[in-house]
């Protein structure tokens, strides 16, 4: 985003379960590890607080400023700034701004329609990069809180997440990434069948299969796992601070936790060898 437009994103979802379970699952620390965040710490009402955190990485405070209980949460950070590819602040990209999240939920007969508005990114390069990654991030996300919602509900969450920094362009990394040395994700990506199946061996000797749920090339693939019982898989280039990060991402519930920690081994060393520098890994378990 170049400064001028709006620094905001904003998406609705339906969900197939009521406002009160929706909500819990945005404000009970231990709902929200089953969907978003590797950590989560909540001090509920009007000015307690809300901590997101992945693995100490993108960690996320925010004051709460409204409570409304199955109607509207939203959070404020006065002294949001913007993250560097390794999900820390960024000094350098100037003052400080308040940065609110707020959800609104709306009962439709026993289903709930969420409006999520995350706004008040501030101008610059750095910012950009911030505001695209909040973009192509979201649909995942919300995705994520309705399949463990209408698929998984209250079972706990194993995570598989490798990412590795790149030097080189998104689009150079993407066509790495999904290519036959990568996940091989040329044919789904080109077929743009969100809804429908997909099936590819990926060239670590996984079988990545199940619904197609995101194609946006050249920052994100999502798609159900039917190897990790239901799961979900999201495969994303993202750029922060002028530096391209590849991210490998796989969810489970109800799984082995080893077997989904082999799964991040492999990841991590798909991505290492696709760009020559080692991997991170970050996944954990919930509850």
């Amino acid at each position: 985003m170049t400064e001028g437009k709006i620094r905001a994103y904003e998406t609705t979802i339906e969900i197939d379960a009521p406002p009160d379970v929706v909500w819990r699952a945005l404000t009970d620390p231990t709902e929200l590890t089953r969907w978003f965040p590797l950590q989560a710490s909540v001090a509920p009402g009007v000015d307690g607080s809300v901590l997101y955190s992945w693995g100490g990485a993108w960690e996320w405070k925010n004051r709460i400023r409204f409570w409304e209980p199955g109607r509207r949460l939203q959070l404020v950070n006065a002294q949001s700034a913007a993250y560097d590819a390794e999900g820390k602040p960024l000094p350098s990209a100037g003052p400080p701004v308040e940065v609110a999240l707020d959800y609104q939920l709306e009962a439709r007969g026993v289903r709930t329609v969420l409006r999520l508005v995350h706004s008040g990114f501030g101008t610059g390069a750095e910012w950009d990069d911030e505001v695209e990654g909040i973009s192509n991030g979201w649909p995942f996300e919300l995705r994520s809180l309705k399949h463990y919602l209408e698929r998984h509900r209250a079972r706990r969450r194993s995570v598989a997440w490798a990412r590795v920094n790149a030097p080189t362009s998104v689009v150079e990394a993407w066509t790495r990434l999904i290519g036959r040395e990568g996940l091989a994700l040329e044919g789904v990506v080109a077929a743009r069948r969100e809804g429908g199946p997909y099936a590819v061996p990926s060239a670590n000797g996984d079988s990545f299969e199940g619904a197609v749920l995101i194609v946006a090339p050249p920052r994100a693939f999502a798609g159900t796992l039917a190897p990790l019982n239901d799961g979900l898989f999201r495969a994303s280039v993202e750029r922060a601070a002028g530096q391209t990060s590849v991210h490998l991402w796989a969810s489970g519930w109800s799984v082995e936790p080893g077997a989904v920690q082999a799964l991040e081994r492999r990841m991590a060393s798909l991505l290492e060898r696709l760009f020559g520098a080692p991997a991170t890994i970050a996944g954990a378990s919930s509850d």
